[in-house]
């Protein structure tokens, strides 16, 4: 277990961290894709009442998802979540996000009202390979879908349900500090998150008990 002061998220060095560099090579060029968002999503609303014309239009539709964006927004952010720049990002896209939920909320009712051989058929489309596993997530929920008009309307609590969630986040990852605890060999030990579960699982009751106690104790001091 390593002892001393845990370093900042900003002097760890990058082969330590994910590679965001091989999603967009800048935050300038995450935020070109990013401008482009509102145009992509205008030959995806063509698409709406065509899902039984052929799997080639399903895949149309899946090829539209914007997980790009997500996944450079969201790496970076939990890289650092002290970064301000980078929360703005994430803030950003997650927002985004929502509106287009919204916009694209009929795509999983219109599918799944198609009949079961048919979806069946789609599944062994050429083209559909790559998106197998996001097809076979919607098929799976078909008992489970509502309307069109209720899907829209739980697209658009996305970023509300989202928030608690995320303020819960950056409250624990940023914000917190739980001080210092002493480890098995009584050396004084910075705790975070990421060492927290080695002191829980020490064999020293005296050790696990001073680390959950920082943490509770981090937590009930916000109490109002």
């Amino acid at each position: 277990m390593s002892s001393g002061k845990i370093p900042l998220r900003s002097q760890i060095p990058a082969k330590y961290k994910w590679n965001n560099l091989a999603v967009y090579p800048s935050d300038e060029a995450w935020n070109e894709d990013y401008k482009s968002i509102d145009e992509m999503i205008v030959p995806l609303t063509k698409l709406k009442g065509k899902l039984n014309e052929g799997a080639d239009i399903v895949v149309e539709a899946f090829k539209e998802k914007l997980e790009k964006l997500e996944v450079y927004a969201k790496v970076n952010h939990f890289i650092d979540k002290t970064d301000s720049v980078h929360l703005a990002i994430y803030d950003r896209i997650y927002i985004k996000f929502t509106e287009v939920a919204s916009q694209t909320s009929w795509i999983r009712p219109e599918l799944l009202s198609l009949p079961d051989d048919k979806l069946k058929e789609y599944r062994k489309f050429e083209g559909m390979q790559f998106w197998l596993r996001t097809y076979d997530e919607i098929i799976r929920y078909k008992t489970h879908t509502l309307s069109k008009e209720e899907e829209e309307i739980l697209s658009l609590a996305g970023s509300a349900l989202q928030t608690s969630a995320d303020t819960y986040l950056l409250l624990t990852d940023a914000d917190l500090k739980y001080g210092n605890v002493k480890d098995d060999e009584g050396n004084e030990v910075e705790l975070s998150n990421g060492n927290y579960i080695k002191f829980l699982h020490s064999l020293n009751r005296d050790v696990r008990k001073g680390a959950w106690m920082a943490v509770y104790n981090a937590h009930i001091a916000l109490k109002n």
